[in-house]
């Protein structure tokens, strides 16, 4: 088995092949909200890459993380949803790794025309529309 070490100021990737597979391990920290988070994600070559979508809303604030299958402007398509559904983008971080998209979005939160704000609920429900299906 080999390991394989590269770092950057934002992340810490390692590739580890034996077996004739290969796992990778990506570890990336930062801070959401000014405090301190790590997420780690594990990938092998041979894996499935289902979509995966958090998203937490507290008060105004929202974030969303994605992990899918890449596909060419996914992310400007999740930005013109989540804008009609009134919530407005003001950061993304995002990166694309052997076809996988991982993406975070920050946003506010905005009340529609009756004073209502999207819900978590409806956020992932537009964002697995849009995002694309793995094939078999």
């Amino acid at each position: 088995m080999t390991i394989k070490d590269e770092k950057s100021d934002t992340a810490t990737v390692k590739a580890l092949q034996g077996r004739g597979k290969r796992r990778i391990l990506k570890a990336v920290e930062g801070d959401v909200g000014g405090a301190p988070a790590k997420i780690a994600v594990s990938l092998s070559s041979d894996e499935e890459i289902l979509p995966l979508v958090e998203v937490s809303i507290i008060e105004n604030d929202a974030l969303v993380e994605l992990r899918c299958p890449y596909k060419e402007g996914l992310l400007l398509d999740v930005m013109q949803m989540l804008r009609e559904l009134k919530v407005e983008v003001v950061a993304i971080q995002s990166s694309l790794n052997n076809g996988v998209l991982f993406a975070e979005l920050r946003a506010k939160v905005e009340e529609n025309i009756y004073g209502r704000r999207a819900s978590i609920l409806e956020v992932k429900k537009s964002i697995h529309q849009i995002i694309p299906r793995v094939q078999n």
